[in-house]
């Protein structure tokens, strides 16, 4: 029962698109599957540890940090945007109180990759149709702000002809796809290293290396960086054999001569021409390289404009930010929050980091490797994204993140009793 409610928290969260306004809210399967699993929780709360108590008391500041905008006017949209990260961040509770064993974890680890085919397959779908699986029905039932847009924003002009279609799956974009990706790949590594049948580490590789060509067709530059710095940065502070770090590199070579023999070399060309010079199809000023820098000096002045507690959401959108964000999580904290806003950003993540930071023992290197790794990858990609508030899926490798690092620092020791 409990494998089969992985996969269904795991294949609901791939659904971002897919979604039902209902008295200006969005329904999703996977606020569904937060809610039963919080209602489950509720039951659970007197057998709570200590552990479990805190990181609670962690996901209510960022709760309070982000209702602390209505303060300042209140905004339907911004309440909205409040709610929203309020159910990640319930998510995020409730899972961390299941995953309270090193079998569950792998269990649930296993799910989550397994789990990816789907995304890859609506991706295929996707690029095959020139639509999404039940497109035309989901339209029907979403906001009129959502029916409206394109979730086949694909077609990539990168200049003398040559066009690509980046791979977004049903994340609305190709980053948040790229990003998922980046998590999938870094938990296979985890999985290759318990998988005790020679046809689980075939599927396990196989499911890999899917993957990673699909994160080549996502163009995603920050997905990318983030994947590279957290392969890199994991083996240096993990002190893994020169024999390792060599292994690693001609993987990742092979990788790249196979997607150059089975692509076109236009293709391989374009998605060059994307890496490098940033062009994006739409020529916005909000799209391009240059975009980024007044998102860049947009939210630099909003900051220095009030540094302490920041200038709130609403006066970012009334300075004409889209959204709100800055395409970098860090000054958008900043402007949103200020100083102390992002003060509470950090306490989130104290946790995870004093276990990536300590001395690594033989026995648990394999899940430091993917604390490590993860939480790399998710700080890189911050620096040209923002989406700290966004994504089911972030939220629940945090859940992941945090029961491995309980489990490193406690050895034996039990998040709460049964859920």
């Amino acid at each position: 029962m409990l494998t089969f409610y992985f996969y269904l928290l795991n294949i609901s969260a791939l659904l971002v698109v897919y979604r039902i306004d209902i008295g200006g809210m969005n329904i999703t399967a996977i606020r569904i599957c937060t809610l039963l699993l919080a209602i489950t929780t509720l039951f659970q709360i007197p057998n709570w540890s200590y552990r479990h108590g805190r990181v609670a008391a962690v996901a209510g500041i960022l709760v309070i940090l982000r209702l602390s905008d209505l303060l300042r006017g209140y905004d339907s949209v911004v309440l909205q945007a409040a709610v929203a990260h309020a159910m990640l961040l319930l998510l995020f509770v409730c899972l961390y109180g299941l995953l309270r064993s090193p079998k569950r974890i792998v269990m649930f680890i296993e799910s989550y990759v397994i789990s990816s085919m789907i995304a890859l397959g609506i991706a295929v779908y996707q690029q095959v149709t020139g639509r999404l699986p039940f497109e035309a029905m989901v339209k029907a039932v979403m906001s009129p702000f959502l029916a409206d847009q394109n979730y086949n924003v694909s077609a990539q002009d990168l200049g003398g002809g040559l066009q690509l279609n980046r791979w977004s799956a049903a994340f609305f974009d190709p980053n948040f796809y790229g990003i998922y990706i980046v998590s999938v790949l870094l938990f296979c590594v985890v999985l290759l290293n318990f998988s005790k049948t020679k046809r689980k580490r075939l599927l396990t590789g196989f499911i890999f290396a899917a993957n990673g060509l699909a994160l080549f067709l996502t163009l995603s530059r920050s997905a990318f960086l983030a994947l590279i710095v957290s392969i890199l940065l994991g083996l240096f502070l993990l002190k893994q054999s020169r024999k390792y770090v060599v292994g690693m590199g001609i993987i990742v070579l092979l990788g790249i001569l196979v997607a150059q023999l089975l692509m076109d070399a236009d293709w391989f060309h374009m998605a060059e021409q994307r890496m490098t010079l940033g062009v994006e199809a739409e020529g916005s000023q909000w799209d391009d390289a240059f975009g980024r820098m007044i998102y860049f000096e947009s939210g630099l002045r909003a900051f220095l404009s009030s540094p302490v507690v920041g200038i709130g959401v609403s006066e970012l959108l009334r300075s004409g930010l889209p959204f709100a964000n800055t395409h970098n999580t860090y000054l958008t904290m900043l402007a949103r929050y200020g100083i102390l806003g992002l003060g509470c950003f950090v306490v989130f993540f104290i946790h995870p980091m004093r276990v990536a930071f300590m001395r690594p023992k033989q026995e648990d290197i394999v899940f430091r490797y993917c604390v490590v790794a993860f939480l790399t990858s998710t700080l890189v990609t911050y620096l040209g994204y923002d989406y700290f508030e966004l994504l089911e899926t972030q939220y629940i490798c945090f859940a992941v993140v945090y029961a491995v690092c309980d489990m490193i620092l406690v050895p034996g020791a039990s998040v709460g009793k049964g859920i």
